[in-house]
Formats: structure tokens, C-alpha cells, sequence
């Protein structure tokens, strides 16, 4: 302790510590005058994002040994099964790569208060290259086996309407998958270049609309087919409250949540 030279300074009667500013320097002389909000602002989104994601990393290995082990034999080899097993397996890979991110050369405070990137090592770009192109994987087998699902709900509809609303789903998953590869393109860009495109935010927004939209129409199939489906039994005298009640209302949380947070 004295070693430090503690030299008072006579500040304002309003002067408020946590909101004082303190100058970083860049390796060429540049002065980067900056404040504790914003040091405070870096340090809860990066402990924010990380709980977030580590979450998502472990509901994916949890959920996946769920289906390992509650999948019978003979249903492993169908393409649903595949897809969403890869689904897992892209979101486990694909979170852990995001988690790298934010505790690695790209989230480290000076880089991210002066905005000073030139040091970033190559290896800290292809992994965040790798977390984009998994997201839009991930997204791809989703929607795929959502297509495949509503294929097989859909099976005992007139021909000519089963075959509009699957294919009226292919369309939706095409523009959903379509608005994303636009979205990761521009953000590979902007990744390889450490920049931020001014057309990445739109196309970022764009792409979380169509998302929602994707799951709200097929959550509204299965929702309606199982609504559908209670309805025929309370016709037959069958009224005892049983799972396909608590899915059809898990169904319609589904729908209304992700629009009510989207809103939000």
C-alpha cells in the first residue's frame, strides 16, 4: 500500500463515483475515454449470455439422452428420429461455440470498451464463423423435421387439404431458412471484417419474425390437431382428463409465448 500515491482531488458536490469515466489507451497513443456504466453494461450481458447458453448446452445433452433412451429400436432409423437427434447434437456444438465467444478474445474488456479488434488471433473468427453456419444447420434440420411431422398429423385430412397445409409448410420453411442464410452471410461479413454491417440488425429482426412465425404456424397444426382430436372423443362420452389435454394447452403456450416475448 505505499507504493500508491493517493492524491486528493476536490470534486462537485453532485459528483456520483459510479458514473465517472476513465481513459484506455490503443496501442498507437489514441486516448479512448470510456465510463464504469458501460464496464458494468460488458460484465452482466456477458454473465447473462453465458447462463443462457450454458443453459441451452445442457437441455440439449439432457434431451438427447432422453431420446436415446426412450426411442424404440425400430423407430431409430426413421427421419424423424435422425433429424432430431442431429438437431441436438447442432445445438450442443453450436451453444459451446457460442460460450467460447463470450469468454473469449473477442468479450475481453479492452477489446470490447475500445472497440479495438486488431489483435483478435484467426482462430477466434473461424469460431465464431462455425457458431453461425451451425445456428442456420440447426435451424434447417428443425424445420425439416417439422415438415416431416406435419406431413404424418396431417395424414388423415382430405388429400386435397393435407397436401396444402404441407405444402404451404414447405413454403414457410423455405422463407425461414432463406431470411437466416441471408442474415448469416452478412454476419460472416461483418465477423471476418470486425465490423458491424448497418444492415446486419434488420436482417437479424427480420429473421427472429420468421422464426416465430415458423414455430407459431406449426405449433397451430398439431395445437388444432389435438384440439380435433379431444373434441371427437368428447363426443364419444370420453371426458377424463388425460395427457393429450396437457399437451394441447402446452402447444398453445408455445404459440402464444414466443409472440408475447417477441412483442416484448
Amino acid at each position: 500500500m505505499s507504493d500508491i500515491n493517493i492524491t486528493p482531488v476536490t470534486l462537485p458536490a453532485d459528483f456520483d463515483p459510479m458514473l465517472q469515466n476513465f481513459t484506455l489507451y490503443m496501442p498507437d497513443g489514441t486516448a479512448v475515454v470510456t465510463n464504469i456504466p458501460s464496464l458494468d453494461t460488458f460484465i452482466k450481458q456477458n454473465s447473462e449470455v453465458c447462463v443462457v447458453y450454458g443453459s441451452q448446452l445442457g437441455a440439449s445433452v439432457l434431451m438427447l439422452f432422453v431420446i436415446l433412451i426412450t426411442t424404440r429400436d425400430t423407430k431409430r432409423r426413421s427421419p424423424i428420429f435422425i433429424l432430431n437427434v442431429l438437431s441436438l447434437l447442432l445445438s450442443f456444438l453450436r451453444s459451446l461455440l457460442q460460450i467460447l465467444y463470450w469468454v473469449g478474445p473477442w468479450n475481453e474488456a479492452y477489446r470490447y470498451l475500445a472497440y479495438d479488434y486488431s489483435t483478435v488471433p484467426k482462430s477466434a473468427y473461424d469460431n465464431s464463423a462455425a457458431a453461425v453456419v451451425l445456428t442456420l444447420l440447426l435451424l434447417i434440420a428443425i424445420e425439416a423435421s417439422l415438415v416431416l411431422q406435419t406431413n404424418i398429423v396431417c395424414l388423415n385430412l382430405l388429400p386435397l387439404l393435407r397436401w396444402g397445409v404441407v405444402v404451404f409448410s414447405i413454403l414457410i420453411t423455405l422463407l425461414t431458412v432463406s431470411v437466416r442464410l441471408a442474415f448469416s452471410v452478412r454476419n460472416i461479413q461483418g465477423i471476418l471484417k470486425a465490423v458491424y454491417l448497418p444492415d446486419t440488425k434488420m436482417l437479424g429482426q427480420a429473421s427472429l419474425i420468421t422464426e416465430t412465425a415458423s414455430i407459431w404456424f406449426f405449433c397451430l397444426i398439431f395445437v388444432a390437431k389435438l384440439a380435433w382430436t379431444l373434441y371427437q372423443r368428447r363426443k364419444m362420452g370420453l371426458k377424463q382428463w388425460g395427457p393429450m389435454q396437457i399437451i394441447c394447452i402446452m402447444g398453445g403456450c408455445t404459440m402464444i409465448i414466443p409472440c408475447k416475448s417477441h412483442l416484448l
